[in-house]
């Protein structure tokens, strides 16, 4: 109902008094008189590193769903316009359509400066078209336009997928991009276009991993009862989707004849959708299966005896689980292996990671996991090659203060040269 009110306020109202709606219906009773503010654009994945930050004393993230804004801006963008990176080339920002986005976010962008002690706009990455306004208004009003970016280039071919699609399209400047690993800020510095200007790059690490990450002593080996995985269908996951769904058919057989819960955990209600009605393709009933979306992966594993996954930032936050791990190479060439995330070849070797080639090797490590029952506690030293080969994590300095620390200090040096 809410879409529904806002695509109708936008299609009578227009862009100025739309903005005035939202601002006095979602953001008006979040803001604080006492702190800083800085405006989120939630959306998926993403809305678990707010979940972290928001409990932060010394700034308020008022949270506006990203869904909202599109379809308030879909009444004046037309659909070729809505794609991520390559708006600008679809239709010229002199245009009406744009004008219209830039009247509706600078007027929300001025509510908010003019109530408030307002830093800017905070979002999940630089490219996205439902940001665009937004960017330019800030620029206009002086306010800062950053960015937490949930995309982490851990592999090869995911950097090179990247760099393709930076090459030649028109961003403009970003004053502060935040990201979650040294090999992500590297291939950032990497881009060489007039177009894109990054004026600031810090590593922050992923805030999402900021929570304690231990499963309850409470619940026993022997009361664990499920087997996990996280999906990683999408082909920036891996290159052949057999990896998927093999895996999937001999895990859902399984979980059957052990009695055993079987979790698939989603990206997104997007990725469960598609992953159901996939499910009879493969004689599969998707009814059997305990479908999983908001959960964290703390709640989703807390029961688990392994976890399953390949290639996604997720295996950084299982590790700190002290679960046991499979990741599956099945089908995966040798490229991809020497390529992929935690692969022994990296010298990331350690008790409770099972690596597997076949789909015997899986039918044996899933045997030999659920018989020994056994709880890893992965080392030191481990984490420490982690953090440096993938990931800026340490439990010691949390990444939402970081990403605090970072924002405050921008703000601190904006206000100077005022």
């Amino acid at each position: 109902m809410k879409k529904l009110f806002y695509l109708i306020c936008a299609r009578i109202y227009g862009p100025e008094l739309t903005a005035r709606i939202v601002y006095f219906l979602e953001l008006k009773k979040q803001i604080s008189a006492v702190v800083p503010n800085v405006l989120v654009h939630s959306r998926s994945i993403f809305s678990k590193d707010i979940l972290r930050m928001k409990d932060s004393e010394r700034i308020r993230y008022l949270i506006l769903s990203n869904s909202l804004l599109s379809i308030i801006q879909s009444v004046w963008l037309p659909r070729y316009a809505r794609e991520q990176s390559f708006y600008y080339d679809r239709l010229k920002p002199e245009s009406r359509a744009w004008k219209m986005c830039e009247a509706f976010a600078g007027t929300l962008l001025s509510l908010l400066k003019k109530n408030s002690e307002f830093i800017g706009v905070l979002s999940a990455n630089f490219d996205y078209w439902q940001d665009a306004a937004f960017r330019a208004s800030c620029s206009k009003d002086n306010l800062a336009f950053m960015v937490l970016r949930r995309e982490n280039e851990a592999t090869e071919k995911a950097r090179a997928v990247s760099m393709r699609r930076y090459a030649d399209v028109r961003i403009g400047t970003i004053d502060l991009v935040m990201v979650f690993s040294e090999s992500s800020k590297k291939l950032l510095e990497s881009i060489k276009s007039e177009n894109i200007v990054f004026k600031d790059i810090v590593v922050t690490g992923p805030p999402r991993l900021d929570r304690p990450s231990m499963i309850p002593d409470t619940i026993l080996q022997d009361e664990k009862d499920s087997i996990v995985i996280f999906s990683y269908i999408n082909g920036n996951y891996c290159d052949d989707p057999r990896n998927f769904w093999e895996v999937v058919k001999h895990l859902y057989r399984f979980s059957e004849e052990r009695g055993l819960s079987f979790i698939i955990k989603c990206k997104s209600e997007g990725d469960k959708q598609a992953l159901k009605n996939a499910f009879s393709e493969h004689d599969l009933n998707p009814e059997r299966v305990d479908w999983r979306v908001a959960e964290t992966p703390i709640d989703v594993v807390n029961k688990a005896i392994v976890a399953i996954s390949f290639n996604s930032t997720v295996l950084y936050q299982l590790l700190s689980l002290n679960v046991p791990l499979i990741i599956p190479f099945v089908y995966a060439s040798e490229q991809e292996k020497d390529d992929a995330i935690l692969h022994n070849s990296k010298g990331m070797d350690e008790a409770g990671i099972f690596r597997v080639d076949t789909m015997q090797e899986l039918d044996v490590e899933l045997n030999r996991i659920i018989a020994n029952r056994q709880k890893f506690d992965f080392t030191h030293q481990f984490r420490l090659s982690l953090r440096e080969n993938y990931l800026s994590w340490d439990p010691a300095n949390p990444s939402a203060r970081r990403v605090e620390e970072t924002i405050l200090l921008l703000n601190n040096r904006r206000s100077k040269n005022r």
